[in-house]
């Protein structure tokens, strides 16, 4: 089950970013059922695509009140993290996310086969960035999507959550993707350090 570049159904797991990178449906988006959940979802989804949910069932009914606010209706079934793991251990592809931190960071600046990518609001990213990034808030980047270069993203945000849905979304478009998991006052603190 592979849902990379499938524009007629989107698969929306709502587990916590850990447990989506270790393990997914590859192409499916993330968005922890928390008090972004909306705001994610109706970023990365569009009405007329069909709905899919990873979800624990006791979890299942919040996620589709909280869709069916928003406008998203079109859900049609679901999985639950017990299935994953079954489909897993028969054999199962599932996508994971490429891990990095700040500490890493410094090899992908600035070099012409990486874009390192600020998925925070331009007011953070005014307040500090790397060099060289482009700044696109992760909200925007589905309608924003021919900005980006041919290139492997490197996606970081302010701790690491936006940067984990976002690099699900980019994913799901077919394009590469490194994700910095981390805080980025760890960057700020390597670059003060000697």
């Amino acid at each position: 089950a592979n849902f990379v570049d499938n524009t007629d159904i989107a698969v929306l797991d709502t587990r916590e970013r850990t447990e989506f990178s270790e393990g997914h449906l590859p192409g499916s988006l993330l968005s922890p059922l928390n008090k972004q959940f909306n705001t994610v979802a109706g970023s990365y989804i569009t009405e007329d695509e069909d709905i899919y949910l990873v979800a624990e069932e006791n979890k299942l009914q919040e996620a589709v009140t909280d869709l069916y606010r928003i406008g998203l209706d079109r859900i049609i079934g679901f999985v639950t993290p017990a299935d994953l793991k079954l489909y897993a251990e028969k054999g199962g592809d599932l996508g994971k996310l490429d891990l990095k931190t700040f500490a890493d960071i410094d090899q992908f600046v600035e070099r012409d086969d990486y874009q390192v990518l600020d998925v925070r609001k331009v007011t953070e990213y005014n307040e500090g960035n790397v060099p060289g990034a482009q700044n696109i808030a992760h909200t925007r980047l589905l309608p924003r999507l021919d900005e980006l270069p041919d290139k492997k993203l490197v996606v970081h945000c302010q701790a690491g959550a936006r940067a984990s849905v976002a690099s699900a979304m980019l994913k799901r478009k077919g394009y590469e993707v490194i994700t910095v998991d981390d805080a980025f006052e760890n960057y700020e603190k390597q670059k003060v350090s000697p």
